[in-house]
């Protein structure tokens, strides 16, 4: 649920104007990414599990990937990633993704 839950900023970029946060409740994450740009943007988001996911927005799948040893992600130190996903984002625009049930992939 996004209206519901514990709280967790993983994107934080002021000159990408880029936001995103999960909201997690009952062993359930939800990812919100915001571009508040006008331009397109490609990148990465830090997951803590999953490798299939839903945009909830579009009726995407969209696949994550482990990740590398040189990863680098905004509450790193706090929130433990497991893997990532690349998204790609228009002008002014928003993403939800949740976890995709692996059965039904």
């Amino acid at each position: 649920s996004v209206k519901r839950g514990d709280f967790y900023t993983i994107v934080c970029d002021d000159i990408l104007n880029l936001f995103g946060f999960i909201r997690s409740e009952e062993n359930e994450d939800v990812y919100v990414i915001i571009n508040r740009s006008n331009y397109k943007i490609n990148t990465y988001v830090p997951l803590r599990n999953g490798e299939h996911f839903e945009d909830l927005l579009n009726c995407e799948i969209l696949n994550s990937v482990p990740l590398e040893k040189d990863d680098k992600f905004y509450n790193q130190d706090l929130l433990e990633y497991s893997r990532k996903l690349a998204i790609q984002l228009n002008e002014y625009s928003i993403k939800i993704l949740k976890k995709r049930m692996e059965e039904f992939v």
